[in-house]
């Protein structure tokens, strides 16, 4: 698994690799899962509610996630008084982005998590874990009502991992920052697995139990624990919302103006009305570099739509933009 996990991030440098390495990659995340489905299996038939089958739900909901299987079930996690509240949040998001725009999916599966609730009132100990906290319901109701509102600039700050209440995010530099606020996880910049460093985990394939085993005697540091897989997890179906969230604002707004400016004051307001990735600017104590930085993100997404032919640009004046009718 660790192998696995390994390759994502590495890119092919032997000639003739280029094509082969995803296929490749793909099929060894979809064995990975596979293994990993027998092994709830396993602990479901024999009932087992340790801290050992928690990881085994855990971390298969959060691979499939970021393998972006297309093939498998999604893996449902079991609440449990240990379980991290943050991973439950990560089936719905995946309904929001896979139903997107419809939440109708959304809503069924916030609500059979409600009925199961209410069912358990007569056990506070279950009822207590089938919920998610107020806090978290209270964002995510926030931001599924950006959504259908259209208050894109809102759906901006709701969309990013700082805006979730509780999240742990670890100290990081700009580029993690990047990869984890607005970047799909290509697990080379946010992964703490280097070449020759050595981890909690020693998996294989064929043992993939072995991957979930606690190891009491080494530090957590290795990029399969759990905290790590729930933000990774969030992160990546975050960026996909706000991809498709991006180009619902660009749909309204490219029909409400004739034109864009690229000018500091309203490309700080286009980049954060499409959601655009303005990370570069984090870490930036110069006014000035900051918004060059949220210039140079909306140039970028100009000469996209330029390329498409939905705006050119306008002749004799810089940073301008004329939207192409009937595009």
């Amino acid at each position: 698994m660790q192998d696995v996990w390994r390759q994502r991030s590495d890119h092919a440098r032997i000639s003739g690799e280029e094509e082969k390495a995803p296929q490749r990659r793909e099929s060894e995340e979809q064995n990975v899962l596979i293994l990993l489905r027998k092994l709830r299996e396993g602990v479901s038939s024999t009932n087992r509610r340790d801290a050992f089958a928690g990881r085994v739900y855990q971390t298969s909901l959060c691979l499939f996630i970021l393998f972006e299987s297309s093939r498998q079930f999604m893996p449902l996690v079991p609440h449990d008084p240990e379980t991290p509240p943050h991973i439950h949040i990560i089936p719905l998001l995946h309904h929001l982005v896979t139903a997107y725009p419809s939440q109708r999916s959304y809503y069924a599966y916030h609500d059979s998590l409600q009925m199961k609730k209410t069912s358990h009132d007569s056990d506070p100990h279950v009822a207590a874990e089938s919920g998610l906290p107020p806090d978290l319901q209270s964002w995510l109701s926030d931001l599924t009502q950006s959504m259908r509102r259209g208050t894109w600039l809102r759906f901006n700050n709701l969309s990013q991992l700082s805006a979730i209440p509780g999240l742990p995010l670890p100290s990081l530099n700009n580029e993690d920052k990047l990869a984890l606020e607005f970047a799909s996880p290509d697990l080379q910049s946010m992964s703490p697995l280097t070449p020759g460093s050595k981890s909690a985990l020693t998996p294989t394939s064929a043992n993939p139990a072995s991957a979930l085993a606690p190891k009491s005697d080494h530090p957590i540091s290795d990029p399969l624990d759990i905290p790590t897989l729930i933000r990774l997890s969030i992160a990546h179906l975050l960026h996909t919302l706000r991809s498709k969230g991006r180009q619902s604002a660009w749909s309204v707004l490219k029909k409400s103006y004739l034109e864009f400016g690229c000018g500091s004051e309203s490309a700080a307001w286009l980049a954060r009305g499409l959601s655009l990735p303005t990370s570069l600017t984090l870490g930036m104590s110069n006014v000035a570099s900051a918004e060059k930085a949220k210039s140079a993100d909306l140039e970028g997404w100009m000469s996209a739509r330029c390329a498409q032919g939905e705006v050119k640009r306008k002749e004799g004046v810089v940073g301008r933009w004329v939207v192409c009718r009937g595009r």
